[in-house]
């Protein structure tokens, strides 16, 4: 989780100031255990194809990949001008349940969000979630993915490490990404 906030602490008083701009967003890294020639190759094909920071995947926590919440119903987005806000309006949730959990994960476009404190819809299937990073433009009715949510990721840079371990003849590959906005 990336947050851009800035810090300064007086040399004189030790008082600090802070500052929290709108930037927030999420990087991975990401590190496979030694793998074979034949079990690495996909790998190394896809960190290829992806051309260093020009293409895009869609990557997904799989042990978060499932709420601790219900998710149940049809979760849309409710109202489209959110961008920036901290906080998602929505509708189509089941009736009065306990839908999301601090800590789940739900998906809107190709974002993913973290939710940061529980989540209970109302008698009519409206909530109110709490999420990071902060919201970015989504539609009006735009789905809520709360099922093996995903974001849209780009490598942090033009090379990925791809290291072989040595005369075992293992690779282990690591890349780092960052969320492309």
């Amino acid at each position: 989780m990336a947050s851009a906030v800035t810090l300064s602490v007086s040399p004189t008083t030790y008082q600090t100031t802070k500052y929290e701009y709108d930037g927030e967003s999420w990087t991975i890294e990401v590190s496979y255990p030694l793998l074979t020639r034949q079990e690495a190759a996909p790998f190394f094909a896809f960190l290829a194809s992806l051309r260093g920071q020009n293409g895009t995947f869609l990557f997904g926590d799989t042990l978060l990949s499932q709420p601790l919440g219900t998710g149940s119903g049809t979760p849309k987005v409710n109202g489209g001008a959110q961008t920036g806000n901290k906080v998602l309006v929505s509708d189509g949730w089941s009736a009065s349940q306990v839908v999301l959990k601090g800590g789940d994960l739900i998906q809107v476009d190709q974002r993913i969000y973290m939710v940061l404190a529980d989540v209970t819809s109302d008698g009519s299937g409206n909530a109110s979630i709490d999420v990071f990073p902060r919201l970015r433009s989504h539609l009006d009715n735009a789905s809520i993915v709360t099922s093996n949510p995903q974001g849209l990721f780009r490598l942090s840079d033009d090379q990925s490490t791809i290291v072989e371990a040595g005369p075992t003849q293992l690779f282990n590959i690591a890349f780092r990404a960052i969320e492309a906005l």
